[in-house]
């Protein structure tokens, strides 16, 4: 009875350690972060190239890092644009970057994170525009280019305000730009300015300076009409007048036969019009966004 009871302690004993053990399990040795060159807070003008190195241990490793040009928690444990580099590998950046990395070994624990900032400066391409400044009768097509860095834009305005600061800047990330004019209301003179700007998410302005402003003025005028003699049908008491446009596509014609200068407010021509014999026939030729044909075609009735 007295050995039962020994039993019986020691059973309860054994039961008891096992139940307020607590078993760990390691999943491996840990290993160093991998490092930079050069280290954080570097800088360089267009581009900036880094060097990944491994733990003296760990030259074979495999680095896995991720490069963000705007979000500084890009974990690269668990990103979907994490990269690969080995020891020693060169990765040059055309742009400032946040840079974060570790080294993943089986049988090891996943070292720390690494983590940089880098930025990249410079000066900005000069815009150019196609064709020169001039003086048109129609529509023309304008192209800007020069811009052969991606992440860089143009900011342009047509009414001559300065595109750097102006609140009605355009802004256009495509490598050329191509624009259509056809006129320019209300003066019928575009005062076209450009310049190629790049921002810095990281740093802000003050990393890449614009390139020169490019600007260019492009004045609408319409072409002037054509008065053609006119016949008569009466031996000249009264003449038959026909206005021809001009090369100005879409503009409207507009005449006095009182000897006033023309204007949008005169009497639009539709077609053919009589006149007594002497009289001064006076025509323009008008569009929206241009300036009206000058001076006036001025024709008088034999």
């Amino acid at each position: 009875m007295k050995l039962r009871f020994v039993k019986i302690i020691l059973l309860f004993l054994v039961i008891f350690a096992f139940a307020n053990c607590t078993v760990e399990y390691s999943s491996g040795p840990n290993i160093q972060a991998p490092s930079y060159t050069p280290g954080t807070g570097a800088s360089n003008a267009n581009s900036i190239s880094i060097t990944f190195s491994c733990p003296t241990a760990f030259q074979d490793a495999t680095i896995y890092y991720t490069a963000d040009p705007s979000d500084p928690n890009n974990d690269p444990r668990v990103s979907t644009t994490v990269q690969t580099a080995v020891n020693g590998q060169i990765v040059t950046f055309n742009r400032s970057v946040y840079v974060k990395s570790f080294i993943k070994i089986p049988g090891f624990n996943n070292s720390p994170i690494a983590k940089a900032t880098y930025r990249v400066t410079g000066t900005c391409n000069n815009p150019a525009i196609t064709p020169n400044g001039a003086t048109f009768n129609n529509s023309i097509a304008v192209v800007l280019s020069n811009k052969t860095n991606p992440y860089t834009y143009y900011r342009y305005t047509t009414d001559g305000s300065d595109p750097g600061s102006s609140g009605t800047a355009v802004i256009d990330y495509s490598g050329t730009v191509n624009l259509n004019f056809d006129g320019f209301v209300p003066t019928g003179i575009l005062q076209l300015r450009v310049i190629i700007r790049r921002d810095d998410p990281i740093y802000g302005s003050g990393s890449w300076t614009d390139g020169a402003e490019a600007s260019e003025t492009f004045t609408f005028i319409c072409n002037s009409p054509n008065i053609p003699a006119p016949s008569t049908s009466d031996g000249g008491t009264t003449y038959d007048f026909i206005i021809n446009n001009g090369v100005t596509v879409g503009a409207q014609i507009y005449y006095t036969t009182d000897g006033s200068v023309p204007t949008s407010g005169s009497i639009l021509y539709t077609g053919t019009f009589n006149v007594p014999s002497g009289t001064l026939v006076r025509a323009v030729c008008v569009k929206n966004g241009y300036s009206d044909s000058n001076p006036p075609i001025n024709y008088t009735a034999p």
